[in-house]
């Protein structure tokens, strides 16, 4: 019994880091996809950091916050 405790504890410690991995590396990378861009500003770099920050950065924050309100309701 206290095993399977201890293995749901894990696996949804595991879910929280991995997310929050992810999180973070895509900040990280919109961060540095920013300081590239102001480097030597162009419209092309300026739409490159635009379209990554659209594409993967704001996606991982909303994929977070849903499963934080599911996980929410759930309690």
């Amino acid at each position: 019994m206290e095993g399977a405790v201890m293995l749901k504890v894990v696996r949804m410690a595991l879910e929280i880091i991995s997310m929050r991995l992810l999180t973070i590396l895509s900040m990280v990378m919109s961060f540095f996809l920013a300081i590239w861009t102001m480097s030597d500003p162009s419209w092309e770099r300026m739409a490159t950091s635009a379209f990554f920050a659209v594409c993967v950065y704001l996606p991982c924050i909303s994929f977070e916050r849903m499963k934080n309100e599911t996980k929410n309701k759930q309690d």
